[in-house]
């Protein structure tokens, strides 16, 4: 065994093997005095094949459920973020990664990604030629502007909005280019604010005077664009070390560097750095004006996935008509800090919200997000057991995949890595273990990182490296490209004035322009 001490693998070896051992005082119990055996009369006619003695991937397993487990069990302290980065988050992860592999990956494969290789929204858009995506836009798809659905009310608030996305009247299936952003009610409600972005663009074009037969396509560049800004100029200075970022988006990448032919998406990212969402999400927030000043009560994280087709109860057979209630639309203002929108006379323009802002859970090793036990809306299969875990999830699908050890990219990258002890604190009985000591799974240590160097508000150096040099490249080799146009900003209609005559757009910028901050005004 001390030969391959030094191997990046999480290797634990059998439990029941061990405590075998240890009852015969280090003798194998296999190979015990014991009654010989006499050779059967006529031995089986079947193949003798190979297997293991020492089922370390079994019992590698194992260790790796328990600590995903105990994950789950701490509690999470709110961080300085705004919630929502989480589902801005997510929707970005939506627009470049798109695995369709059913539970977890086999052990080595590599999955295949579903979304293109860009940000260039094909989430939103979907695929150019695909006659599907013509339902996205209004007359059958003759028109620029995308369709967007319509609320229904009820006794509370019994008036329609146009804040929900485009669903299907028999079924209440969203018409939408990814089926996933309507998996919770957060992320639908982020899907419907880039449409209403996508339209108003659209407008603005129009009255500008750009053709009709143009409009589409220009509005799509534009759009795209101004995402990307926000992903760079929003989210990524938010989230990210901004000492990695800026070494990146000056100097370029040093390690994800693949030929425009060859863009693939790292697994180092999708499996484990940009999985850092799973640690922002909160059990519960305050939502609108209804909950919690009218009710009393707060929207759990169980009543996101229920407000929903993909997940949940919009569906003719649980609701007539299969469409979002009024008042489960979403109050941005709980979502993001609009101090920052004022008025020619410099008032804020949005009044905060009596509740505050939702902050998203610290980037740490305390996975907040209980979907084990959500058993109403949201659909585990065919995850059973402890794999209904989503830390439990993580973990094992890093180690099917092969993914290299925290320890091993912080050397590749030559960063300082954590100590033993930051590791480990809290989770000593995994982490100083001879099986994972020096071997930490590479979501954890990336986690841990946050945890330890930024106090669960940013990534740390070797999270924050992975993320902003996919992001760099995916952006640099999108068809529409914010870093291969420098000179490139956003609008002034969108925007609002920063220093040295640049522009600052944010996304309480593009809630702004899209007319979608409160919809309901309360």
């Amino acid at each position: 065994m001390s030969r391959h001490a030094s191997r990046s693998i999480y290797y634990v070896p059998p439990v029941g093997i061990l405590s075998e051992l240890a009852a015969t005082t280090g003798k194998c119990p296999h190979f015990a005095a014991a009654p010989a055996l006499a050779p059967a009369d006529d031995p089986p006619d079947v193949p003798f094949r190979f297997g293991n003695m020492f089922d370390y991937r079994a019992a590698t397993v194992e260790v790796l459920t328990q600590l995903g487990l105990e994950m789950e069990k701490r509690k999470s302290d709110d961080s300085n973020n705004p919630s929502g980065y989480t589902y801005l988050g997510q929707f970005i992860a939506h627009e470049i990664t798109f695995d369709r592999t059913k539970g977890l990956p086999a052990n080595g494969s590599i999955p295949q990604n579903h979304r293109s290789p860009q940000i260039d929204l094909d989430s939103l858009y979907g695929s150019e030629g695909d006659p599907a995506s013509r339902r996205l836009f209004q007359d059958n798809g003759q028109s620029a502007l995308l369709n967007i659905g319509f609320t229904v009310g009820e006794q509370r608030l019994p008036f329609e909005k146009q804040n929900d996305l485009f669903r299907d009247d028999a079924t209440g299936k969203a018409v939408i280019a990814d089926e996933r952003n309507d998996e919770n009610l957060a992320i639908a409600q982020v899907q419907v604010a880039l449409m209403k972005f996508h339209n108003a663009i659209v407008e603005e074009l129009r009255a500008e005077g750009t053709p009709e037969a143009q409009l589409r396509e220009k509005a799509r560049a534009e759009v795209v664009k101004h995402f990307q800004w926000i992903v760079i100029h929003d989210y990524l200075e938010t989230l990210l070390d901004p000492d990695v970022l800026h070494e990146v988006l000056v100097d370029g990448p040093r390690f994800y560097r693949p030929e425009a032919a060859d863009l693939f998406m790292p697994l180092e990212f999708s499996a484990a750095a940009f999985r850092l969402g799973h640690s922002m999400v909160r059990p519960f927030y305050s939502w609108n004006g209804v909950f919690p000043e009218l009710t009393g009560a707060v929207a759990v994280i169980s009543d996101l996935f229920i407000e929903t087709h993909f997940s949940g109860f919009i569906r003719s057979e649980r609701r007539t008509p299969a469409r979002l209630q009024t008042r489960w639309i979403i109050d941005w203002r709980r979502f993001f800090d609009f101090n920052v929108i004022r008025d020619n006379n410099d008032n804020p323009i949005y009044a905060a919200p009596p509740s505050g802002i939702n902050r998203a859970r610290q980037i740490d090793t305390a996975i907040d997000l209980p979907l084990a036990t959500i058993t109403t809306g949201f659909n585990h299969d065919p995850f059973t057991g402890a794999q209904r875990s989503l830390a439990v999830r993580n973990l094992l699908r890093g180690y099917a995949l092969g993914l290299p050890t925290g320890e091993d990219v912080a050397d590749w990258m030559e960063e300082e890595p954590l100590t033993q002890n930051e590791i480990a604190a809290g989770f000593e009985d995994f982490f100083n273990s001879r099986w994972l000591k020096g071997k930490t799974p590479l979501w954890f240590y990336i986690l841990r990182e946050a945890e330890v160097k930024n106090s669960g508000d940013r990534l740390g150096r070797v999270g924050s490296r992975i993320v902003a040099e996919t992001f760099a490249t995916l952006i640099y080799n999108s068809r529409h490209s914010i870093i291969r146009e420098p000179d490139w900003h956003p609008r002034d209609d969108a925007s609002r004035p920063g220093p040295n005559g640049t522009r600052i757009f944010q996304m309480v910028d593009l809630l702004h322009f899209a007319d979608v901050v409160n919809p309901i005004n309360l």
